[in-house]
């Protein structure tokens, strides 16, 4: 049970479910980090801040693309609105958490760095299509529509995929 709770907590911490499209985003550009690291030899201890300081880059350049949307509006700037877009935007750092964490406890397991970076790229297809399946159930599309919706997000995660494959 202590596991269960456990596990249940770090998903929770894990994966930004409250704001999927951000989620996305985030989950696209860890991908595509990663893809971008593909190229033998691969140096984990490049990947990880690699991957993490373009993914907070990304998430300053949404947080000050949203602050502009203000300026151009007339309105002054405002500590409490920053703060508040800065979390709501947290989610596409978030996103890149899962996947640097299966790439860890990949290497952990004894896969070489190539085999875990392949693994990851992986989980962020199976992430995108999951966002794309949540997404569309809160949008109440059952049935085709939403295997359609789902299929379309891990689309996102095989192009990434293909441009891993066209590196290595």
């Amino acid at each position: 049970m202590l596991l269960r709770e456990w596990s249940g907590r770090l998903g929770m911490r894990l994966m930004p479910l409250k704001n999927p499209a951000q989620a996305v985003y985030g989950t696209v550009i860890t991908g595509a980090v990663m893809a971008a690291y593909s190229e033998p030899p691969i140096e984990i201890d490049e990947v990880v801040p690699g991957v993490l300081a373009t993914v907070v880059v990304y998430w300053l350049a949404h947080v000050y693309a949203e602050e502009l949307v203000h300026f151009e509006e007339g309105v002054a700037f405002s500590r409490r609105r920053l703060w508040s877009t800065m979390r709501a935007q947290w989610a596409i750092v978030r996103a890149a958490l899962a996947p640097v964490v299966v790439l860890l406890v990949a290497l952990l397991f004894g896969a070489t760095p190539t085999v875990a970076l392949e693994i990851a790229v992986w989980f962020t297809v199976l992430l995108l299509v999951g966002f794309g399946t949540i997404s569309a159930r809160r949008g109440g599309l059952r049935g085709g529509p939403l295997i359609l919706a789902a299929l379309l997000a891990g689309s996102l995660g095989l192009i990434l995929v293909a441009l891993k494959g066209s590196v290595d």
